[in-house]
């Protein structure tokens, strides 16, 4: 008897990065044959060309956004209705191969108690990236980020990428990236999909940690990979503030109460100094010519 692979739809949310989501589509393309598959492509309003690179795929179901709603709102448009089994998140700078992806489909169908599943994700050099498994980023733990001394104090500072553990355990966690998030459909409606108070950043791990608490778990599988560029939409000061407010968000939502006031207070003003000179840099003029 014929093993029939689980089904999947598949949402991309693609703003100013027509090249990664050749990429991107082409991988995809590779992998029909093996999975059955919805691709769905919300394009935030795109003037590269990235709406065409979707469009000239049959395969592919395109929307336009009239204008950049954020990563949240896209999304939740490609998510909607969907009646597969799974849904996968997926940046359009990140790929996978056909076989890597129907591991990950296999496996979520395999475990009732996974909500939500990421494989291990490393970048264009193969390097991981702790990001794709998170615990909750304490103040602590986002100062190691921040200044990349989780990985010198792992067990101190690197409670938000996990940094003490090993990248070939799979384990719980608490949040996994959305650049690469398988979601089981069941899971996704009853948690109501993204939150769209978020523009960018934190959506992914508020999502989780709602999914989690209807019961499921939040896993992380190194028994398939990933490979994510990073970077690829948005402009690097814009995507700092839009990360700072998101963050503002979550602290606000998942720190309620005086237990939460420090964190609370620290992350607010963190953030306005953080917006505040990602303006100054963004007002800067440019630095004249200088003559060989």
């Amino acid at each position: 008897m014929q093993r029939v692979a689980p089904s999947v739809r598949v949402v991309i949310v693609s703003y100013e990065c027509a090249a990664h989501l050749d990429r991107c589509l082409r991988a995809l393309d590779a992998a029909r044959h093996l999975v059955p598959m919805e691709v769905h492509v919300v394009d935030n309003a795109s003037t590269d060309g990235g709406d065409a690179v979707a469009a000239a795929r049959p395969w592919v179901h395109l929307e336009r956004m009239p204008r950049n709603a954020g990563f949240a709102v896209a999304a939740n448009r490609g998510l909607a209705g969907a009646e597969t089994g799974a849904v996968l998140v997926l940046n359009p700078d990140a790929h996978m191969s056909p076989r890597d992806l129907l591991a990950c489909l296999d496996r979520l169908a395999a475990d009732p108690s996974a909500g939500v599943l990421t494989p291990r994700v490393v970048d264009q050099t193969g390097r991981f990236d702790g990001r794709c498994r998170r615990g909750f980023p304490t103040v602590p733990a986002a100062l190691g980020v921040l200044t990349g001394l989780d990985r010198r104090f792992p067990r101190l500072l690197g409670g938000y990428t996990m940094a003490w553990r090993d990248p070939g355990e799979p384990v719980d966690v608490v949040a996994v990236s959305g650049a690469v998030m398988f979601i089981r459909t069941e899971a996704l409606r009853a948690a109501g999909g993204f939150d769209e108070r978020y523009f960018m950043y934190a959506e992914d791990m508020d999502l989780c940690i709602r999914i989690a608490r209807l019961g499921w778990r939040i896993r992380y599988w190194p028994g398939a990979t990933a490979v994510h560029a990073g970077g690829a939409s948005g402009r690097p000061v814009a995507a700092r503030e839009a990360f700072w407010r998101s963050m503002a968000v979550f602290t606000r939502r998942h720190r309620p109460g005086p237990r939460g006031l420090p964190a609370r207070v620290a992350v607010t003003a963190t953030t306005e100094v953080a917006v505040a000179a990602a303006r100054l840099r963004r007002w800067r003029p440019a630095a004249p010519p200088t003559s060989r």
